[in-house]
Formats: structure tokens, C-alpha cells, sequence
């Protein structure tokens, strides 16, 4: 797959192009890249995906934006994962680019440079400046530019649209998994922490976030796992969490994990994922360290079985 970060560098004939923000990569934007997919192969085109390296609102509407369910680069590995788009290309979703009239963007870009003969979208989608093409409008362009439109309708869940990132922050990580198709993951460096979990005889791996906006899960333990490149999945106790029990009254949400079957390897300024498979329990302030020491002692006890019973 290649990708493109400059629309203005690339010039396509016969696509047909997936559009959306694909935050995540979930279910339903896997079918709308996979419906691309086949289009293209169909009428001998070019599979294209156009997203964008931010969240529109991130620019436009900044408090009211929603969080991550992926990083940028988690968001290209997964695309490139499925195997089905040919080109996928990054837009840096600048005020140029926010400026563009609906009309704008038919001409442009999906013509212009992408040289669309069909296009999919998901049902919601809008396009343009202050988002004033609706998928109708797109028809529209289509019909005008020789162009055809697919709508790709959402996967629901128990009859009913489900949204992920509420699932997320409510600590129920095998409905986000169902509804994403694979675990929720953070991706970042392992930093250099205080490494009091060391001192006691849990160190973690504490992660700086690739992407500061992520989705947070509710302030607690969970099971799952920590994905280093080009090795299986290591099982681990996830902490995310102030830490109330060392670090006193900071409010400062860290990520950590515990990583089990032995692990002991140097991972500082690696990049890891740390994907979560179920909430153990709430974060809790305990008297002393010694309390502290045996409710670690039975999360992972914990976990274990999580992992192993629903393996």
C-alpha cells in the first residue's frame, strides 16, 4: 500500500476512493474500505482510501472534538493490515483545506486528483467548508462528474448504533472489541518513570502517549497485553491511574503495565502498544504499601485466569 501525505503530489485515473476520518478502524469503516476495494477491483481501478491526519473538529470545533480510539500511525497500520487499498492518502487537515467549498472538494480533490468513478462513504458523511455537502449533495456531484456514490450503511449492535469510545470509558473492553474487531490498544515510548513499581516488585513500563487525545478508559486494572513489533503479545496487568497509593494527591492519569510469563527485557524508548482485553477493578487508595503489594499480588492472580478463560 502506498501512502501519500500530500494531495497535491498524487494524480490517480479510475479510482474508486473509501472516504472518512476511519478514527479507530472499526467494523464499519472496514466494510466501506473492503466495499472500495472490490469496486476497484471490478473495474480495474485503484483502491484508494482519503482520510485525514486529524479529526476535523480537532481544527474547528476543538472543545467539542472527540477523542482517539487510534493514533495516526496505528490508523495507517491498520488500513494497510486489511490488505485491500492500494493508495491511502493522508490529508493534514489545515484551514486550506477546511476552506474548501462542498464543490471545491468534488473538484479537486476526488476528481481533480484522485480521478474517482465511485466513491464510498458512510451514511453520515459531510464534506466542506462548514460541512455543507451532505451525501445527497455528493449523488448530486456524482451524477454532474461522472462519478457514482455508495452509501455504506453502519454496523449496529443488538439492533442499535453503539458508540465505541463510550464502551472505552466505561471500562467495557470486550464490547469495544466486538464493535472495533480487535482489542483497544495505546500506543507509545516507554518512558523512564520513578520506578517505585521495581522497588516492590512490580516494574511496569510506563508509556508516553503517541496520541495525547486517546479515548480513557475508566481509572482502574485491567487485563491485556503489551504488542512489541515482530513478537507475540505478552500478557500484562494494565494500570491506568494516579497511582493514589504512592503518588499521594497527584492527578496525574499515567499508563502502565505489568508484564507477566517472566518478562524482563530493556523496552525504554521503544514504541509498545498495550491493548486491554477486560476491567479487573477500580483504582483505590490503599492504607499502606504492604496492601497495596498483596491486592497486586491477586489482580494478577486475576488476569491471569481472564486471559487464560477467555483466550
Amino acid at each position: 500500500m502506498k501512502v501519500c501525505h500530500d494531495i497535491d503530489a498524487i494524480k490517480i485515473e479510475n479510482s474508486c476512493v473509501a472516504v472518512g476520518v476511519f478514527d479507530g478502524v472499526h467494523r464499519g469503516h472496514r466494510r466501506v474500505l473492503c466495499a472500495a476495494s472490490e469496486t476497484a477491483r471490478q473495474s480495474s481501478g485503484i483502491a484508494v482510501a482519503l482520510t485525514f491526519d486529524r479529526h476535523p473538529a480537532g481544527l474547528l470545533f476543538p472543545q467539542k472534538a472527540p477523542s482517539y480510539l487510534t493514533s495516526l500511525s496505528q490508523k495507517i497500520e491498520y488500513i494497510e493490515a486489511l490488505g485491500v487499498i492500494d493508495v491511502l492518502v493522508v490529508v493534514p487537515f489545515d484551514l486550506r483545506f477546511a476552506n474548501m467549498s462542498p464543490a471545491q472538494f468534488v473538484d479537486r480533490v476526488l476528481c481533480g486528483r484522485l480521478g474517482a468513478k465511485h466513491v464510498r462513504v458512510g451514511a453520515d458523511f459531510r464534506y466542506g467548508k462548514d460541512r455543507a455537502g451532505s451525501v445527497m449533495d455528493l449523488e448530486a456531484a456524482g451524477e454532474a462528474h461522472g462519478f457514482e456514490v455508495t452509501i455504506v450503511h453502519p454496523i449496529t449492535h443488538d439492533g442499535e448504533r453503539t458508540h465505541i469510545r463510550s464502551q472505552v470509558e466505561a471500562g467495557r473492553m470486550q464490547l469495544a472489541h466486538e464493535l472495533l474487531g480487535r482489542p483497544f490498544a495505546m500506543r507509545g515510548q516507554v518512558g523512564h518513570g520513578k520506578k517505585l513499581g521495581r522497588t516492590i516488585g512490580f516494574p511496569t513500563v510506563n508509556l508516553i502517549l503517541e496520541e495525547p487525545r486517546y479515548v480513557r478508559p475508566v481509572l482502574g486494572v485491567y487485563a491485556g497485553w503489551a504488542i512489541l513489533p515482530n513478537r507475540p503479545r505478552i500478557p500484562a496487568a494494565i494500570s491506568i491511574g494516579t497511582n493514589p497509593t504512592t503518588d499521594g494527591e497527584n492527578n496525574v492519569v499515567k499508563v502502565e503495565a505489568h508484564l507477566l510469563d517472566g518478562f524482563d527485557e530493556d523496552v525504554y524508548d521503544r514504541t509498545v502498544d498495550i491493548a486491554f482485553h477486560s476491567h479487573i477493578r477500580a483504582e483505590h487508595r490503599f492504607a499502606d504499601v504492604d496492601r497495596l503489594v498483596d491486592q497486586l499480588h491477586r489482580d494478577i492472580t486475576q488476569v491471569e485466569r481472564r486471559l487464560i478463560e477467555r483466550a
